[in-house]
């Protein structure tokens, strides 16, 4: 008989606020943040503290690496994860509508398109992947950079050059709303390039002049050209440059760029560059035009206060250029910009208005007209050399327009991100302060700040802008890596401490922390019988006490010497034993004791109760030292048997020492470890020890005579954890359910859990799910979880199910997750250009093989398990349709449906449609295409062999015909023939079908394109009817005195306003 096992699955995570792999969004009300943890996306209320959703797909484990909100649909988010893979996560249903594969590597940037209907993608494999959301595929690869994309942006085409006094100007440039635009893009290898979107090509190179660009903010709605006259009558002209500063606004984009020396350069785009796109050019034109004909002009640099690597440019609060307010930003500035290029503060710099740059140019020119004339006493120059120093110009320069506002500095720890946002008009923060920070730390924590808007009055001005912390989180995760846990007698409480000096309570069922209590850099921590009391050993070698429900310290010891790597308990509850790197093991007792009261009588009445004798404090738990066993080396770890006689000390000597618990006689020397034991536990029958060490290896030794049963090669690395599980599991020789278990746990370095058989010496099931070095492992007492923490700050419950597991259908679906892992390398796609970066290919042919533009494709098993549905169900219709055509023939009666054909239409089946009148092959065929998933047709299709593409050709043909789903028909007719466009034309047995399908595809689409255009002529109808009526109802409340144009902004206005009103 199969020996069967309960299989484990993850049942929670908790610990965690944010982690560091990723950037964190903060929507506009300024208190709820989007940020990663892990591999999952956390909604935290960080004004209230409280955990509002948690986007976690079932069984996916790479960890988050880029988020992305869309402009158009803000429940709607773009989450890139480490495996290349990218989800579509809507905030309001916390799911994931569609997924997307295409990278190879990390994703480490994602971006929107101002509609919000494409994602631009970038990855450490160096490409760049745009993806259509409507039709849920990719659209093509860009390739070109040598090392890792680091930013993108998209750059949309100007609608309009404005020009109000020209309307017929011939410079003014009308784009198509469906434009592809441009994208920005820069890279590690120190290259920024503008891609056309259109030509799906790399129009513009630009050296940025260092080894490494890291970061990218491109605006379109800031004013290029600012002219400034800083003559005549300041206050009259204030009008007059608000609408010159809307006027100048015109679509082109400003373009910063940070690199890793601290150096943050300012480009620009101009409007025309981008709606004249490239152009011929010709000899006759000459050299001398070639500067005018660039995208992208350098203008400058803006000063940082350091010279470390600027990871992240955002603007905030830029007026959009479409919005007429000039008079309320002109004396507020145009919007901010923030920027990060050490890990302790955000620089946040302020756009200057035309108002303020006038008089910042008026002052100057003042200054140098006083400086002119002393020179001119002092030297006796003439008159008109001072004049010509007092001019200044009127074109400003971007070191004159952006200014260093002022600084945000967390307190909580080191900066990984930031995100900014304006607060909403509405709200009362709105007029106070101009800008919230949301701050993500290294310190598993979250801080918003709240920056004052600029000062009005010389009062205001008179003191510095200091941001204000507006809230904070960091109490239910810790600060550090968690080095040890314990649970309760009952499962329901969770210990666990970290280095930074943080013991935390938590309750497994919900996840909540309860209890937060200071302590020092803990090694280990153990609960007390009547789970009411925890002891900690920390570095410093003291050992504390706490009273949980109390939430207050008990007791501090100065226990050791040295660090106190262990704390065990004995089995009947009176005492302790503590392991230190003092080479000291010393024995504890537990008793109750009143605290003594030092103060004198005279100072506390208070204490004293109406008959005036003093009232007694309750009494405490107090531990006490009562003897000590010194050892040749370091204590590493000590454990008790569990029937009390024995105590197991592991030494740095890489023995385990085992005595007596009641005399501390020698017993046994277990030695047989390369490196020193790090941990080791006993089974519950005190009959085996199993030992973990340095050198990745677990061993099982007898505990009656000292012998090693088996020695394991375990984890890859190190491993820091072991334990074996508790109650009665059974799983001994037998394969009972009775008796106490030999099942153990160990967690190493590698970041693994792994579940092991002791008696058949057999590895039962390997988790993954933490992200670093898992450094404590805890088992719960009723054998039926098992808790786990380490490096990345989150603490993981492992729960055992119903479901059986069988070691050889486990060992395939390990073999399989490898495969998937390593991936297929693709021999159709040509390497080189970026050869993947990270450790470029040392076999790559040259920069230059491979094209710019290619197909986004990435075969992964749920590619392969479509293909191979897809190839099944062909089979089954070529067999289905060949045995009626022969029974036809031979006047036979026709045979029964196959029974995967009848299985499709059963009448339970929830996909019915009105083609299913009948049960037929091609019916069936096409149900199974329907049921893959666009993202992954391409390359499901892409698995068919060359007789099944024949074999669907024919089936397209009879689809066509029928007019069934001709959008999907042409998607798969195209793909082939663009795939096996040399195979198919050279097989001269499809050219009938071809011709066939051609006729029925055009007459096809044809009445659909006359249907199209009959519902659009129909809609524009109706939209000219409900104008005309809206317009004669403006007309009818105001009067015929009306101007037209402004009869027409105000009909236009309340459509969009209705629009918002049903969107919302």
């Amino acid at each position: 008989m199969v020996r069967s096992y309960l299989r484990h699955e993850p049942t929670s995570a908790f610990g965690l606020i944010c982690s560091a792999s990723a950037n964190s969004i903060l929507d506009p009300d300024s208190k709820t943040a989007f940020v990663p943890a892990l591999e999952d996306v956390l909604v935290w209320d960080v004004r209230r503290g409280a955990l509002l959703a948690t986007w976690h797909e079932i069984g996916h484990r790479s960890k988050v690496t880029a988020l992305a909100r869309s402009p158009s649909d803000p429940d709607t988010f773009a989450v890139g994860y480490e495996d290349g893979s990218i989800r579509l996560w809507s905030a309001q249903t916390n799911s994931t509508s569609v997924t997307f594969n295409g990278h190879k590597k990390a994703v480490v940037a994602l971006t929107f398109d101002a509609q919000g209907l494409r994602v631009a993608s970038a990855s450490l494999d160096t490409d760049i992947i745009l993806w259509d959301l409507v039709a849920e595929t990719g659209l093509y690869r860009l390739r070109g950079h040598r090392d890792a994309v680091t930013a993108i942006a998209f750059v949309q085409l100007p609608s309009t050059l404005v020009n109000p006094d020209e309307p017929s100007s011939s410079t003014a440039v009308l784009a198509e709303s469906d434009a592809a635009g441009y994208l920005l893009s820069t890279s590690k290898d120190g290259l920024m390039k503008l891609w056309d979107l259109s030509l799906q090509h790399c129009v513009e190179t630009v050296v940025h002049g260092s080894n490494e660009i890291w970061s990218l903010g491109v605006s379109q709605d800031v004013p290029l050209a600012m002219q400034v006259s800083t003559r005549g009558k300041q206050a009259d002209e204030d009008d007059e440059e608000s609408a010159d500063r809307n006027a100048v606004a015109d679509g082109g984009a400003l373009v910063l760029t940070g690199s890793a020396d601290g150096d943050m350069r300012v480009w620009e785009i101009s409007a025309e560059a981008l709606s004249r796109g490239l152009q011929t050019v010709s000899s006759a034109d000459g050299p001398a035009n070639g500067s005018s004909d660039k995208f992208i002009t350098p203008k400058g640099s803006i000063p940082l206060s350091g010279k470390h690597r600027v990871t992240q440019i955002e603007f905030c609060g830029v007026p959009k250029r479409q919005t007429s307010t000039a008079s309320a930003t002109a004396a507020h500035g145009q919007g901010y910009i923030a920027v990060s290029s050490t890990d302790k503060a955000v620089q946040v710099f302020r756009l200057r208005s035309t108002e303020e740059m006038a008089k910042k140019l008026e002052r100057r020119r003042k200054r140098n007209k006083e400086k002119a004339e002393k020179k001119r006493a002092k030297e006796g120059a003439s008159s008109t050399a001072a004049d010509t120093t007092a001019d200044v110009p009127d074109q400003v320069t971007w070191a004159d327009r952006i200014e260093a506002y002022t600084n945000v500095r967390p307190a909580a720890g080191k900066l990984k991100s930031f995100s900014l946002v304006t607060p909403r008009s509405s709200s009362a923060a709105a007029n106070k302060f101009g800008l919230s920070v949301l701050c993500g730390l290294s310190t598993n924590a979250l801080e918003i700040y709240s920056v004052p808007a600029p000062p009005r009055s010389k009062a205001e001005k008179a003191n510095p802008i200091e941001p204000v912390l507006a809230s904070a989180l960091e109490s239910p995760g810790h600060r550090s890596d968690i080095r040890a846990v314990a649970l309760s007698s009952d499962d329901t409480l969770l210990a666990s401490a970290c280095g930074a000096g943080q013991l935390k309570i938590w309750n497994v069922n919900t996840g909540r922390c309860i209890r937060t209590l200071p302590c020092g850099y803990a090694l280990s921590v153990a609960w007390l019988p009547g789970d009411q009391h925890v002891l900690v050993g920390c570095k410093d070698g003291t050992l504390r006490s706490f009273d949980v429900r109390a939430g207050i310290a008990v007791e501090t010891l100065e226990a050791h010497q040295g660090p106190l790597w262990s704390v065990a308990v004995q089995p009947d509850g009176l005492g302790c034993v503590s392991a230190s790197a003092d080479k000291e093991v010393k024995f504890w007792e537990f008793e109750m004791q009143v605290p003594e009261d030092d103060s004198d009588d005279e100072d506390t009445p208070s204490n004293a109760d109406a008959n005036g004798s003093k009232a007694q404090a309750p009494p405490q738990l107090a531990l006490v030292h009562v003897r000590t066993l010194k050892m040749t080396d370091d204590v590493l770890c000590a454990r008790f048997s569990p029937n009390g006689k024995l105590l197991a000390l592991s030494l740095l000597d890489n023995t385990v020492k085992v005595f007596f618990a009641d005399t501390l006689k020698f017993f046994l020397s277990l030695y047989g470890h390369k490196l020193p034991v790090l941990a080791l536990d006993i089974s519950g029958d005190s009959k085996l020890c199993v030992t973990v060490s340095a050198d990745k290896n677990v061993k099982l030794w007898g505990l009656d005579f000292g012998d090693c049963h088996k020695s394991i090669f375990a984890h890859n690395e190190s491993i820091m954890g072991v334990c074996f599980e508790r109650g009665q599991q059974g799983g001994g020789l037998m394969g009972g359910r009775q008796g106490n278990s030999h099942h153990f746990w160990t967690v190493g370095k590698d970041g693994l859990v792994k579940h092991w058989d002791g008696d058949n010496f057999q590895m039962i099931q390997q988790l993954e799910g933490h992200h670093g070095e898992v450094w404590a492992v805890a088992p719960g007492h009723a054998g039926k979880m098992v808790v786990t923490a380490g490096a990345d700050r989150s603490i993981r419950t492992w729960e055992k199910t119903d479901e059986p597991l069988f070691l050889e259908e486990e060992r395939e679906r390990e073999m399989e997750r490898a495969f998937e892992n390593a991936g297929q390398t693709r021999q159709d796609e040509e390497l080189a250009i970026g050869s993947l970066a990270d450790g470029a290919d040392p076999d790559a042919q040259g920069a230059s093989s491979g094209p710019e533009a290619t197909a986004v494709s990435k075969t992964t098993s749920e590619t392969m398990m479509a293909g191979e549905r897809l190839i099944e169900a062909l089979e089954t219709g070529d067999a289905d349709i060949a045995a009626r055509t022969a029974a036809r023939a031979n006047g036979e009666a026709e045979p029964a449906y196959h029974a995967l054909i009848t299985a499709e239409f059963d009448s339970g089946s929830r996909h019915r449609s009105p083609v299913d009148e009948d049960i037929s092959a091609q019916k069936y065929v096409l149900r199974v295409v329907e049921k893959i998933l666009p993202a992954q047709l391409d390359d499901a299709l892409l698995v068919l062999p060359f007789d099944k593409v024949l074999s669907l050709l024919r089936y397209l043909d009879y689809w066509a015909r029928k007019e069934w789903n001709i959008p999907l028909v042409s998607r798969v007719l195209f793909f082939l023939l663009r795939t096996h466009h040399s195979q198919i034309v050279a097989n001269r047995v499809m050219r009938p079908t071809l011709l066939d399908l051609k006729s029925h595809l055009r007459q096809a689409l044809a009445r659909q394109k006359a249907t199209i255009g009959f519902n659009l002529a129909a809609l524009k109808f109706i939209k000219a009817q409900h104008v005309a009526q809206k317009t004669s109802e403006v007309y009818e409340r105001e009067g015929l005195d009306v101007d037209e144009d402004k009869v027409r902004q105000k009909v236009e206005a309340n459509a969009a306003r209705k629009r918002k009103l049903r969107v919302a």
